[in-house]
């Protein structure tokens, strides 16, 4: 298999795997999906658009395409063209295991790279990103070693602990110790969303992370600035930052505040799953994502079980103040270079200038396409972005 061959040998335990759901889960969630009653009309469910949530017309295509037309062996067939591993890791005295893609060169100037998803989203997000590279380079010409993880408690790795509480700065020292444990002493981190807030803290605490790149990097207005001063695109882009806190993060109240609540009622129904899931993808986005995408995202954390156990960063970041770890959030990160990129659609589009108040922000781009998930909505952007911040930052 072409981008196969770790160029290292481990010196941490590694598994390969295959991702192989059972077929009588598939048949359940068939069942399940095709015994759903009919969706009920509503004022609220009744617009075209996503004002007062996901509508009802795009529930009911959604449904038909997954009972009728989505396959999931499809969706596994595309995550089994790559290496998947699971590394068994230690940390503060848990063990974990850590499912990873690994996208490997042959070259030997080739930069690792480890890119972090985030939530709604999983190692889903970035396979338009493989297919970009497949298609671009072969593996002697591929200039980077990418390693994309699934967050702990998310798809294919390990949920955290039962008796200890986890954070960013935990799954950052766990990335950390992967990346080190493959033989990448030294390393470029990338991330968005939660995979955001890990890869800053990357920055922060990771013995290896030598630059970091983000496309989410949710920043306030430094004390005294003025907006006048901004130019009026990014004017526009913090009035949408502002209708985000105003609008679209109740979930995230629910997630920090009750997070159990909302783990029993999306881990034990699929059609529940997929309205709380697919509203995100249908806001946080430029351009509408096609309902198979989605659908591959929301099958995985169904037959992976997962939403319950990926709620561990909404409750150490934003929960009750005895549950927080104030080192978990993006406060300050000047150990390292960092490179930015500005998409029109994210939730918190932060003008650089306001970014660069807590960072070393040594690039930045701004686009006119894309949103919250930029990996699956515009991968070769992300990914010539990704490249041109490494080319002016690594050092060999």
């Amino acid at each position: 298999m072409p981008f196969d061959k770790l160029p290292h040998e481990p010196t941490i335990a590694l598994r390969p795997i295959k991702v192989s759901i059972p077929q009588a889960e598939v048949d359940d969630l068939q069942s399940r999906l095709r015994s759903t009653r009919p969706f009920k009309r509503t004022f609220e469910n009744s617009r075209k658009d996503e004002y007062h949530g996901v509508n009802l017309g795009w529930m009911e295509e959604a449904l038909r395409i997954w009972k009728d037309e989505y396959s999931w062996r499809d969706t596994e067939k595309e995550i089994n063209s790559h290496s998947n591993y699971i590394a068994d890791l230690e940390h503060k005295g848990h063990k974990y295991q850590l499912h990873f893609i690994a996208f490997c060169s042959e070259r030997s100037d080739a930069v690792p790279i480890i890119m972090t998803h985030g939530w709604p989203g999983s190692i889903i997000e970035f396979l338009p990103l493989l297919r970009h590279l497949q298609s671009t380079y072969t593996p002697s010409t591929l200039p980077a070693h990418i390693i994309v993880p699934s967050l702990i408690g998310y798809g294919f790795s390990g949920p955290p602990p039962l008796d200890a509480t986890y954070g960013n700065v935990d799954q950052a020292l766990l990335q950390d110790q992967l990346m080190r444990g493959l033989g990448f002493d030294k390393y470029v981190a990338q991330g968005g969303d939660i995979g955001g807030f890990v890869t800053f803290k990357m920055g922060n605490v990771g013995k290896g992370c030598k630059a970091v790149h983000l496309n989410f990097c949710p920043s306030d207005r430094p004390e005294g600035f003025h907006d006048s001063t901004l130019d009026e695109t990014d004017q526009a882009l913090v009035k949408r930052q502002e209708e985000t806190e105003r609008v679209n993060m109740s979930y995230r109240d629910e997630h920090a505040l009750k997070p159990a609540t909302i783990g029993f009622a999306c881990d034990s129904d699929p059609i529940a799953l997929l309205a709380w899931i697919g509203e995100k993808f249908l806001i946080w986005t430029d351009d509408d994502l096609p309902i198979p995408t989605i659908l591959a995202d929301v099958s995985l954390y169904w037959f992976t079980q997962c939403f319950s156990t990926a709620m561990w960063h909404y409750r150490a970041s934003y929960g009750r103040e005895e549950d927080r770890n104030p080192d978990d959030l993006m406060t300050e990160l000047r150990e390292v270079p960092v490179g930015y990129s500005q998409f029109p659609k994210e939730l918190f589009p932060s003008p650089a200038v306001w970014v660069k108040e807590k960072v070393d922000l040594v690039w930045h781009r701004r686009h006119d396409k894309g949103g919250h998930f930029a990996a699956l909505e515009v991968p070769d952007v992300l990914w010539k972005d990704v490249m041109d911040f490494v080319g002016q930052v690594w050092k060999p």
